[in-house]
């Protein structure tokens, strides 16, 4: 199926190709793999911009702004837990040279902080709950706390088998 979507694509860029544009994104490895698959890909793209891994504190604000519409607030101190991790993760370099945040899929791992962080939090507020009825306010079923981001950037890692300790 993907070499009959290529072929497709490299008719298209051919029969179209003053009224058609194809761009591709993706990691630099990933596409210049994805270009060798057939001798004519790689010759029909001669431009490739390179964009930046997102910083920490990029990745941060990606965390915030996802959380946004979710009815997500991380507490300033969960977000300096998150900036620091983002930190390490940037220092971290994998075997194959790659930056950890890289690893951890640049944005993404801001997305995927925040759901299992949320995951985390409702599992601890259920607990207060049974601890404690009518102790929840609204605050604690929206905001992210420091043990919940922590915890979610340790399983994130660990699952992609990046050694930061926090």
């Amino acid at each position: 199926m993907g070499m009959e979507a290529v072929n497709q694509l490299l008719v298209a860029l051919e029969v179209h190709r003053f009224d058609f544009c194809f761009i591709g994104a993706g990691y630099e490895k990933e596409v210049d793999e994805f270009l060798t698959v057939n001798p004519g890909l790689a010759g029909r793209f001669n431009r490739k911009l390179r964009f930046e891994s997102y910083s920490p504190d990029e990745l941060v604000e990606i965390a915030i702004r996802y959380g946004g519409p979710r009815a997500t607030v991380i507490e300033p101190a969960a977000q300096d837990a998150l900036n620091a991790a983002c930190r390490k993760l940037r220092a971290y370099l994998a075997p194959d040279g790659s930056h950890g945040v890289d690893v951890m899929q640049n944005g993404r791992f801001a997305r995927n902080v925040v759901e299992r962080a949320e995951r985390l939090r409702d599992s601890r507020v259920a607990a207060q709950n049974r601890m404690s009825r009518g102790s929840v306010t609204v605050e604690d079923l929206e905001t992210l706390r420091t043990q919940d981001i922590v915890a979610a950037v340790s399983d994130a890692c660990a699952e992609k088998h990046v050694p930061i300790s926090l």
